[in-house]
């Protein structure tokens, strides 16, 4: 068989691999409101887009009151508000404002939604996203069935899935707050004893 034919196989391959994880996909979602919502499947949209202002401040709280908030100066560099305040470390604070603005949303739901059965009653955490042109908040509920994704209630009251790991890495912080790493300090260097002369004898 020529590798032409070959070339257009495997394509075929994949293309009804495609369709296969985006109708499971579709499933998925639409199992837990028997019928009452619909979700459109999303590529290419983001929760978050920079055109609405650039993240200064990020805010992170869960159900049972933890909360841990971080805050960029205007010298670029980052601070750590909450648990309490201290200096944050650069890099995993501008991580965590990167991974912001990179949440990508699966699916849009529409039609009738329970708050409940998707966790949103009462969520399981709220983020906040801070610019010069105000706060963003954002309910995050519970997982998907897959577990591929969470429901978030944007702040014009969409519903919508967002992936997991931009999500996890933001609620992340939570647990280990993002402290700057405090310097250790080298040991005290050790002075050899003087050796001591006696009295020098003229004979």
């Amino acid at each position: 068989m020529r590798r032409p034919i070959w070339v257009l196989l495997v394509i075929l391959v994949l293309v009804a691999a495609l369709w296969y994880l985006l109708k499971d996909g579709e499933i998925s979602l639409r199992a837990p409101f028997s019928g009452t919502a619909t979700p459109t499947l999303l590529t290419g949209q983001f929760l978050y887009t920079e055109d609405q202002g650039s993240i200064s401040g990020i805010k992170v709280e869960d159900g049972q009151g933890r909360a841990v908030e971080i805050r960029r100066g205007a010298a670029g560099s980052w601070s750590l508000l909450q648990p309490e305040t201290a200096f944050a470390d650069p890099a995993r604070a501008q991580d965590a404002a990167t991974q912001a603005a990179a949440l990508r949303i699966l699916a849009e739901l529409e039609g009738s939604v329970d708050p409940q059965v998707i966790g949103l009653a009462t969520p399981a955490y709220t983020i906040t996203l801070q610019t010069a042109s105000g706060d963003h908040i954002f309910l995050v509920g519970n997982r998907t069935v897959t577990g591929s994704g969470y429901y978030v209630r944007t702040p014009e009251g969409k519903i919508v899935v967002v992936t997991t790991f931009g999500m996890d890495a933001l609620t992340s912080l939570l647990g280990t707050p993002p402290f700057a790493e405090t310097p250790t300090a080298s040991p005290a260097a050790t002075l050899a004893p003087t050796r001591t002369l006696g009295p020098v004898v003229t004979p």
